[in-house]
């Protein structure tokens, strides 16, 4: 069955809304829908105020959708299947390091890949604007979390650099993905957008979050906003970031992440990073320590890794539980190699290609009117999580996260050839009427 679209229905615009028509009845149950958003927001609250008690009760709610939607079963697809295992992969392997790390990393996977199968499973039932009101309220909530976050630095004389409270730097990407997703929406409410992106652009730096910045940047590049406001964005955020940089207002901010950014570490050698003090407080440096190692115990274990959380527990016992140098490693790129081996590998590529395949389709191929905010949302989301997992840890909101991105793309219709080649038809249609020349036009003006 083909989810979302049959081959004898006209084509037309394809946005949340009538996907979610399409896609199955609309929402019986409106209990559900206000314990699912709350439990979506209740959840963010507690990744960001590190509540693990709450984060886990959110997850019971979620996984409730196995039972109320379990008539939907029946359209779990690839995408979905190599999601779970991807997050198996991800916890279960822990085995491979303990008996009792592999119990709790397992008791994990159950938790997050029950809820995020409910959220799928519910997804078929959802009402046409629950995508909308769901976006607004956790972009509610994140204003919130960020006002608190901002609120707490300046009054403990912090005012720049504010990721001293808790985890809440989570919602400084997350308000970038929300902003351009509902982007529409807001202009149709004649709420200045561009405004909005100014603002958030200079919270974001001030915060000194970099990946969260870089993201704002990409998704602006690939927005649906128009040529025109593109290139005043770009004008703006520049005159921005360049008079903050020669006013020196940020302390040398700037300078010294632009140094750390294009520091190169991985030539130096291990006995380095052995004499640099405090080095537990120089996460470019500790990184590519870590990374060398990674690098190195892949190539003793290069068929299934050393299990999840494996890295961190070698790197207990041979430099000390309580060193800075005994760390997980950062970034899914280094980590997938070390602690999945080849295996792992090739189930991560698989969930990226597939989910890039959906969200990539979804986004600019499916359709023939213009391309909407929402429209574009799962390929944001898409970023987000690239950019996220690039920088981070594995945790349990990571792979949430990677979990939501592929719910998400495994719940939209798959793009065949025929959307890509119509589009690219229609595309050399206007490429060819605009070389046209005006034959009308030219006799006047003769």
């Amino acid at each position: 069955m083909t989810l979302g679209r049959t081959s004898d229905r006209p084509r037309r615009q394809i946005t949340w809304m009538n996907l979610f028509r399409r896609g199955g009845r609309p929402s019986e149950n409106g209990l559900y829908e206000i314990l699912f958003v709350g439990a979506l927001a209740v959840f963010l609250i507690s990744v960001c105020f590190k509540l693990f008690s709450l984060g886990v009760a959110t997850f019971l709610i979620f996984s409730l959708g196995l039972i109320l939607f379990r008539e939907n079963i029946y359209l779990v697809n690839a995408t979905l299947i190599l999601t779970i295992l991807y997050i198996a992969d991800s916890t279960v392997t822990s085995f491979m390091v303990s008996n009792s790390e592999g119990v709790k990393r397992t008791i994990q996977f159950v938790i997050i890949a029950s809820g995020l199968i409910g959220i799928f499973l519910y997804s078929f039932r959802m009402a046409p604007q629950a995508v909308t009101r769901l976006l607004l309220v956790i972009g509610t909530v994140s204003v919130a979390i960020f006002a608190i976050s901002i609120f707490y630095h300046l009054s403990n004389g912090r005012y720049l650099i504010w990721k001293d409270l808790y985890d809440t730097k989570f919602v400084y990407s997350l308000l970038a993905f929300i902003l351009f997703s509902l982007k529409d929406y807001f202009e149709r409410k004649n709420v200045p957008f561009i405004a909005m992106m100014l603002v958030l652009f200079l919270l974001i730096g001030a915060s000194g979050e970099r990946k969260a910045l870089l993201l704002f940047v990409v998704i602006a590049a690939v927005s649906t906003l128009t040529l025109r406001k593109k290139i005043i964005a770009a004008a703006s955020l520049a005159a921005i970031a360049c008079a903050i940089y020669v006013t020196g207002i940020d302390g040398g901010f700037i300078d010294k992440k632009m140094d750390a950014t294009f520091a190169k570490h991985d030539e130096l050698p291990s006995r380095y990073f052995f004499t640099v003090s405090n080095i537990g407080q120089q996460s470019d440096v500790i990184r590519s320590f870590v990374n060398e190692n990674a690098n190195r115990l892949f190539s003793e274990n290069p068929i299934f890794g050393m299990g999840a959380t494996g890295y961190q527990d070698w790197s207990r016992h041979r430099f000390g539980a309580g060193t800075d140098l005994a760390m997980g490693v950062h970034g899914e790129i280094h980590r997938v190699p070390v602690e999945g081996g080849l295996v792992g590998i090739f189930i991560a590529l698989g969930y990226l290609a597939f989910a890039a395949f959906r969200t990539i389709g979804f986004a600019f191929f499916a359709g023939d009117g213009p391309r909407t905010s929402l429209q574009s949302a799962p390929f944001y989301l898409l970023l987000y999580v690239i950019s996220f997992a690039s920088f981070e840890a594995t945790n349990t909101v990571m792979l949430v996260l990677i979990g939501l991105l592929g719910v998400v793309a495994a719940r939209l219709p798959t793009p065949g050839m025929r959307d890509y080649l119509r589009s690219s038809r229609a595309k050399n249609m206007v490429r060819s009427r605009l070389r046209r020349p005006n034959k009308t036009q030219s006799y006047v003006d003769a």
